[in-house]
């Protein structure tokens, strides 16, 4: 099988699979397909990754709407150092989809 059919069989099951999905398992499952769909969508933007590994880069007004809050709140909170992963790029922001996902993760164990 090539790569497009395995891709479109394993998108198959995984819709069978989110009808199936535990609700206490939600929200481990929302994070990680949305870091999926963020790698994804990457691809849609011209340009090099990340040489370090880290994946997409998400600008401030993505990131925000990937947690949930406001671009004033993740640029607060960026610009006070709660997220060490976040970089400075002139005036702007870029954060790493990967470890908004697993920041995400670690909040929902929390609370």
């Amino acid at each position: 099988m090539n790569d497009r059919a395995d891709l479109t069989a394993a998108l198959a099951a995984l819709e069978a699979g989110v009808r199936e999905l535990d609700p206490a398992e939600a929200p481990a499952f929302v994070v990680r397909l949305a870091a999926i769909m963020a790698a994804a969508g990457a691809s849609l933007v011209p340009g090099p990754t990340p040489a370090d590994g880290t994946g997409a880069l998400l600008n401030l007004q993505e990131a925000a709407r990937f947690l949930g809050k406001s671009p004033a709140w993740l640029r607060r909170k960026a610009a006070g150092g709660a997220f060490p992963c976040a970089r400075r790029v002139g005036r702007s922001w870029r954060f790493p989809a990967t470890d908004l996902g697993r920041y995400v993760g670690r909040m929902r164990q929390v609370g």
